[in-house]
């Protein structure tokens, strides 16, 4: 994740915060929280539009918590 990300600001693609990888049983989402990732492992049933933001929320909370204690 981390040598696309790096991959993508040389193309000059810009930055992403989530990457997902589909596959035939299931998706892992990759969340970047701007150090480590959130990664989230889901059903290939699960609606993608409803789980980026249920992981967004998600993120959100534990950058908050990461600042609290830093």
């Amino acid at each position: 994740i981390l040598t696309a990300k790096k991959a993508f600001q040389g193309l000059g693609w810009g930055m992403f915060t989530r990457f997902a990888l589909t596959a035939t049983y299931g998706r892992i989402v990759f969340y970047d929280l701007e150090g480590p990732f959130l990664v989230v492992v889901t059903d290939m049933n699960i609606k993608v539009d409803q789980t980026f933001i249920e992981i967004a929320s998600a993120a959100k909370r534990i950058q908050r918590k990461r600042q609290y204690k830093g």
